[in-house]
């Protein structure tokens, strides 16, 4: 059973709602909420995601709710990917953190809409290749500021161009992965702009997963899987980005790294020093 129009509007109301709030909210902050407030906003999320997609089964079956919940759930593992490469742009960008926070939740918000309203474009994946090479360089510069002085290379802020081309590729490549489910467009719509609406919290949550510093490896090393997948776009067969066990491998090598991150922080205060001869 086709789901009724008047059943989206409302979900993509409210979607639309939390977005408005989640970004007076990283406007009035300039950053994220702490960690243990961001895990509660996170369940808040689930659980409010859970309720509507039992809504849309209760209103129009279980098929239509499956559909939903599907794209909603993919929409959450793009976030992550999102949410990873702001955190790298917060260290490389000489822009408030609130303010970064805003323009990419209105400007990824913006990228979908658009896409759903005029059917993904052709080249996408080639777009999603050259990101991926886009993000291995910013990745290496990131890496090469943990390594040197500070100032030793300049930020991707010394460019504007730059960096206004990376976030925009960056909007526009994480909204074709998460409207390129299929289903129903009020569907799919509705369902990632819910999904974006954790944006903010997902970032504090990572953030202290994969620790502060800018030399942090394993927030480097996720980013590099990250590229990579959307490397793999050109080639032939399913697109990664869409490919279950992919956002499965992903996830998992995301957990592994904050569970090796944590016991690193843990283990690295309890390490004895040897005094300093005389």
């Amino acid at each position: 059973m086709d789901v009724p129009g008047h059943l989206w509007i409302p979900i993509a109301v409210v979607a639309v709602a939390l977005l408005l709030r989640e970004s007076f909210a990283a406007w009035r902050t300039d950053g994220e909420p702490p960690p243990g407030r961001a895990v509660a906003a996170l369940t808040g999320h689930l659980a409010l995601g859970a309720l509507l997609c039992l809504l849309v089964m209760l209103v129009s079956g279980g098929a239509a709710g499956g559909d939903f919940g599907a794209a909603w759930l993919h929409s959450l593992a793009v976030n992550v990917d999102s949410a990873l490469v702001l955190l790298l742009l917060v260290e490389l960008v000489d822009v408030p953190r609130g303010l970064l926070l805003v323009l990419a939740v209105l400007g990824t918000a913006a990228a979908r809409v658009v896409l759903l309203g005029l059917g993904a474009p052709g080249g996408m994946s080639w777009l999603s290749a050259v990101f991926g090479g886009a993000l291995l360089g910013a990745v290496w510069l990131h890496h090469r500021r943990a390594e040197q002085p500070p100032g030793a290379l300049p930020r991707i802020a010394a460019r504007p161009v730059a960096a206004v081309a990376f976030g925009a590729l960056a909007a526009v490549v994480f909204a074709g992965h998460a409207t390129g489910t299929g289903g129903a467009p009020g569907a799919v719509l509705a369902a990632t702009l819910l999904a974006l609406a954790a944006l903010r919290p997902l970032c504090a949550l990572l953030r202290a997963l994969l620790g502060r510093g800018p030399a942090a490896v394993g927030l480097a090393a996720v980013l590099v899987f990250v590229a990579a997948k959307s490397l793999l776009a050109v080639l032939p067969g399913p697109d990664p980005a869409h490919d279950p066990r992919v956002v499965l491998l992903c996830l998992g090598m995301l957990a592994a790294t904050a569970v090796l991150t944590a016991i690193g922080a843990t283990r690295e205060p309890n390490t004895p020093t040897r005094p300093s001869d005389p």
